[in-house]
Formats: structure tokens, sequence, C-alpha cells
């Protein structure tokens, strides 16, 4: 990760931050934020926002 991404962000676990490389520059910032603010693992928050994408129903980062 960049010097310009929050603090949050240079304590990823590896495998999260392999997942996190494929996203747009903002979903990741959004994500890691969104982990930092709720005080939740980074992986944690990626599973619910991916699951939240795969139900037509749920409101998340896929309808962004």
């Amino acid at each position: 990760m960049t010097d310009g991404q929050p603090q949050a962000a240079r304590q990823i676990p590896a495998d999260a931050q392999s997942i996190l490389a494929y996203l747009p520059n903002r979903i990741r910032i959004a994500l890691i934020t969104s982990a930092a603010a709720i005080e939740y693992p980074i992986k944690a928050v990626v599973e619910m926002d991916l699951a939240s994408c795969l139900d037509s129903l749920s409101v998340g980062l896929c309808r962004l």
C-alpha cells in the first residue's frame, strides 16, 4: 500500500492485500476506512460487502 492511504492500510494481512489490489482505489480506501471505523478485520468487511453484492435486496458498495 502507498503512503497516501490510511494508517490501517499498513496493517492489512498479505492475503487481504492481494484481494484489495484488484479493486479500484476509491473502493479500497472505503473498505479500509470502514473496517477501521467499526473496528472489524478488513477480511470480514470485504466478505460482508461481497455477500451484499450477491443479495439483490441489500444496499452496499455494489450499489454505489
